[in-house]
């Protein structure tokens, strides 16, 4: 018996080791089985976003779209302005800008008012020069943040620090290689009284609320050249309720007047034809 007490002794240690190695392999693989099933929970959740996505109107088409970044001509003015950081801007509502640029009846002034920092302005003068045209162009801004909102629509923007580093004596130094282009600082309630332009053939609108987006949509609208458009952003943006109200507003209230919204957030404004 002394002589089959090692061998069993062995023996039974190794099925406790092979029992082990069995417990270990079993966890081992209800592990990998619960990671295998969270895996496939979060594909389908991530192929659910995925057709989610397809479908959303954003992106629907996506792949057959030109892409605005190749088009000549306007490709690499637009490249130049995004990658100067001076506006919110990017190729989709630039290339709006450029379309009403190309638009313009000739030999009339373009007046933007909301510069910012200037980016929109200096995309539209380049846009002008490279349609071989240099109209006079006003940029009109307070430089310091709205003159007045309506808290009762103005609910959604916040401008908060947003012009700590913003002047109009910076955005004119960035703007100086363009003698066409005029920066006109303050209210464009008062400002616009000054302005010598009976007529405009390209109104750029970016002011963000409500009671400088109806003043300005009353001042300029009458003051569009024919076949010329107003540009109006942020219309809609969920940030800026104020501009939509306006604007719908303002149509409302003049029926000869019409408006598109683009899905860049913009809209097109522009007067009816009349008999001639």
């Amino acid at each position: 018996m002394r002589r089959l007490a090692g061998p069993v002794a062995r023996l039974r240690a190794a099925q406790r080791d092979a029992a082990r190695h069995e417990r270990d392999a079993k966890r081992t693989l209800a592990k990998l089985e619960r990671e295998r099933q969270a895996s496939a929970a979060k594909l389908a959740r991530v192929q659910g976003e995925l057709d989610e996505l397809r479908r959303n109107y954003h992106f629907s088409g996506a792949a057959k779209k030109l892409d605005l970044r190749e088009i000549d001509g306007f490709a690499g003015i637009a490249e130049r302005i995004v990658a100067d950081g001076r506006t919110g801007m990017n190729y989709d509502r630039l290339y709006t800008l450029w379309q009403a640029v190309r638009a313009a009846p000739l030999d009339t002034p373009a007046i933007e008012i909301g510069s910012y920092r200037g980016g929109s302005a200096r995309f539209i003068a380049e846009a002008f020069q490279a349609s071989g045209r240099t109209p006079r162009l006003y940029l009109c801004d307070t430089f310091a943040g709205p003159m007045e909102i309506d808290s009762r629509i103005d609910i959604g923007h916040r401008d908060a620090g947003k012009y700590e580093t913003v002047s109009a004596g910076a955005t004119a130094e960035y703007l100086s290689g363009y003698p066409a282009l005029e920066v006109v600082e303050g209210d464009i309630v008062e400002t616009s009284r000054h302005l010598p332009e009976e007529s405009y053939g390209l109104v750029h609108l970016d002011v963000n609320y409500y009671p400088s987006t109806v003043f300005c949509l009353r001042f300029f609208a009458p003051r569009l050249a024919d076949d010329a458009l107003m540009v109006i952003d942020d219309y809609g943006f969920v940030t800026c309720p104020g501009v939509k109200a306006a604007a719908d507003e303002f149509v409302t209230e003049h029926s000869q007047y019409r408006l598109w919204h683009l899905l860049t957030g913009q809209a097109i404004l522009w007067r009816r034809a009349t008999s001639r």
